[in-house]
């Protein structure tokens, strides 16, 4: 009886897992230079978690490399993503691409310069509902 127990117990877990996962970086995608005014592929990647999880939006945002606060948007405010309306709130094991937009208005350079692009993820987590938000980022060459 008890081995039919923690069989279902291991199942239900291992289920749970499959089902339930969580962003956990943010990389370019091409890994190369950006170009200002065009759209810019980035990848984000996901891992299982055992509690259930849905990441609902993430925030963009921008400052000249080094970033000095690794918790903050950075300089300026990039854009959002809803990830409800691209169909990734539960994004199972993998990873997702989307794009950026380098707007000429926030990114008025002369020169090549290299950005940290710092992404803000709102979740919610586990049975409680627990909200939160955590902080992932990379860096990308921009060429005016």
């Amino acid at each position: 009886m008890f081995h039919k127990i923690m069989q279902s117990v291991f199942l239900f877990l291992v289920l749970a897992c499959s089902i339930s996962a969580r962003i956990l970086s943010v990389q370019s995608t091409s890994g190369q230079s950006a170009k200002v005014g065009d759209n810019y592929n980035i990848t984000f990647n996901t891992a299982s978690h055992i509690q259930n999880w849905a990441d609902y939006s993430v925030l963009i945002g921008w400052a000249v490399h080094p970033l000095p606060d690794p918790i903050s948007l950075g300089a300026f405010f990039g854009s959002a993503i809803d990830l409800t309306s691209i169909g990734k709130v539960a994004t199972g094991l993998g990873n997702f691409s989307t794009e950026v937009f380098i707007d000429p208005a926030k990114f008025d350079i002369t020169a090549v310069t290299t950005y940290t692009l710092n992404a803000a993820i709102t979740s919610v987590i586990g049975a409680s509902l627990e909200t939160s938000v955590r902080f992932v980022n990379t860096t990308i060459t921009i060429e005016p």
